[in-house]
């Protein structure tokens, strides 16, 4: 039975569940009795279409009293994934729907039913697809991807008691039962600056164009200076429309106060010029390292002669620097069209929204720079034509590994409420001390709202990012963070194998495939829904990516089998 068109897509098996009397159970049936689910079916295992979440009448409980009680954990969770899929930004959702899906394993969609409803990309399609979350039982909910469409949606999701895992890094947005899993650029800059200190770098100056993302980074370095963790000799965050010659003079005074280490929180273009001046003034490595956060993690940066030996922060490992993860899976450079697109400044709210506004202004800067002539690109980085670009990283995107993050915790939270191992409160589970380990590394999300991540030093080298100081992979000592990925992620994905430092898989038959509603209750996914393949071109047909140092310089190249 084919699921009538509306604003949600469901995935996983099993009927809607059964719940008992809850605190906002009234809430269910007057938005059941408004029509909110109208036109919105999901097919149970027998193909059938049930009528919707059953709402059971008042309890019975003492005269003078009422009792309330957690409900019962169904033995499928329904779980809600707010994504723009529909205007401005509905490529980023269509995209993110797809990572969603790559992450539901069956042994995932036999716990919990992802439904997917639209925000419109707008605070009232937020509101809208908030509602109908709520309506639909949802015990926990994925996204919205912005803080924008988040803070509208908070409010409808906090009131049910149902907890938000945002995609956001805007610190603004968080808490009242909403939870970020986005990169923190605050978080960032104090690893940063405590490793550059540990070095013998903690005289800074800082500088960049002044945004709201910059100032967050000010912030956290005063705040460090503070604590004499550091010392902070000048800030300097100018006017983005500041003259070449202005911006001469100002690196000048800065570096006539001997720094041994300069903060930028910025990339592209702005990025280049500074370094570049710095440079000219004799501030290079190693006896002054220019620093970053994970802004910098794009192909251009490793462009720059005057970034080397300069150091930043990223989440993930980087690709080892000795050649391919895996037979079929080559280190590559990433792609700009895994990166948010221009127009996701329109969603965003420069004053609200600081830190998502800079991060989208240089993936726009990166797209609009690389993709219209690759192969110049692939020239500046080596003149070899046949050597592959800097590796930067492989495996999907950040935004597309928060997402599958989002239903990894979802499932392992699913599994421990039917199991009764860990009680069905999912915000006992979600602020776990200990954290978790998944596609996007070590993170824990604190009770405020806020998360914690273990972050890689990165030192920008000619051949890619070289890992300075490995992440932590536990946030209390003895107690290493719990693995929400694990065997059933590994197949199609050798990245993930490496960065788990796991052997790899052996290859095994597959017994059955799951259910039809596993994936989609309106037939077989279209295109933009399937699951991405995680092989290089050539891996299918027995052709892989092999490093060959034979006549000097190293080259990573294809080498295919004899054709038949």
């Amino acid at each position: 039975m084919r699921q009538p068109s509306g604003g949600r897509h469901a995935l996983g098996t099993g009927p809607a569940p059964r719940r008992g009397q809850t605190a906002w159970g009234g809430l269910i049936g007057v938005m059941l009795a408004a029509g909110l689910l109208s036109g919105c079916q999901t097919l149970s295992q027998d193909g059938t279409a049930p009528s919707g979440p059953e709402v059971s009448g008042p309890a019975t409980t003492e005269p003078d009293r009422q009792v309330l009680t957690p409900p019962p954990a169904p033995a499928v969770v329904p779980v809600a994934l707010l994504l723009p899929m529909s205007g401005p930004q509905a490529v980023t959702g269509a995209r993110l729907q797809s990572a969603a899906y790559s992450a539901l394993t069956p042994a995932r969609a036999a716990t919990m039913r992802l439904t997917v409803h639209d925000t419109g990309s707008t605070p009232d399609g937020a509101r809208a697809a908030a509602q109908a979350a709520v309506a639909e039982g949802a015990r926990l909910v994925l996204g919205p991807v912005y803080s924008v469409t988040a803070q509208a949606a908070r409010p409808i999701l906090s009131a049910a008691g149902i907890p938000v895992v945002a995609l956001s890094n805007n610190r603004a947005v968080a808490g009242d039962g909403l939870f970020l899993l986005g990169h923190l650029p605050g978080n960032q800059a104090g690893a940063l600056l405590d490793h550059a200190a540990s070095q013998g770098h903690g005289r800074l100056v800082l500088v960049a164009p002044d945004s709201g993302y910059a100032r967050l980074v000010a912030d956290v370095a005063r705040e460090r200076a503070a604590r004499g963790a550091v010392q902070l000799a000048e800030v300097r965050l100018f006017p983005p429309e500041t003259d070449y010659n202005s911006q001469v003079e100002m690196v000048r005074g800065m570096a006539r106060l001997d720094p041994t280490g300069v903060l930028m929180p910025t990339a592209g273009l702005p990025l280049a010029g500074l370094a570049a001046l710095f440079d000219y003034y004799d501030k290079r490595a190693p006896r002054v390292r220019l620093m970053g956060t994970d802004l910098w993690h794009r192909p251009d940066t490793f462009k720059e002669t005057s970034l080397r030996g300069a150091w930043y922060v990223s989440a993930i490992r980087p690709p080892s620097r000795d050649g391919p993860e895996a037979p079929g899976e080559a280190a590559t450079a990433e792609d700009p069209a895994t990166a948010p697109a221009p127009e996701t400044r329109s969603e965003m709210d420069s004053e609200k929204d600081p830190e998502e506004v800079a991060a989208a202004e240089a993936a726009a800067d990166e797209q609009g720079s690389l993709s219209d002539a690759p192969a110049d690109t692939n020239a500046a980085l080596d003149p070899q034509p046949d050597r592959r670009p800097a590796p930067i990283s492989v495996g999907p995107s950040p935004l597309d590994r928060l997402v599958m993050d989002g239903v990894a915790l979802a499932g392992a939270w699913a599994r421990d409420a039917r199991s009764g191992a860990g009680g069905t409160d999912p915000v006992s589970f979600l602020t776990d001390p200990a954290g978790f380990r998944g596609f996007s590394g070590v993170f824990r999300l604190l009770r405020s709202g806020l998360n914690e991540r273990g972050l890689y030093i990165l030192e920008v080298s000619p051949e890619g990012p070289v890992v300075v100081r490995p992440a932590p992979n536990e946030f209390i000592p003895g107690r290493p963070a719990r693995e929400i990925v694990g065997p059933e992620d590994f197949p199609g994905r050798p990245w993930l194998v490496s960065e788990m430092n796991r052997a790899a898989p052996a290859p095994t038959p597959v017994d059955g495939e799951p259910p039809e509603d596993a994936i989609s209750a309106d037939g077989p996914a279209s295109p933009m829904e399937q699951e991405p393949s995680s092989a290089e071109p050539g891996a299918a047909d027995g052709c892989q990516w092999v490093r060959d140092c034979s006549d000097g310089p190293c080259k990573v190249k294809m080498v295919c089998p004899p054709s038949t």
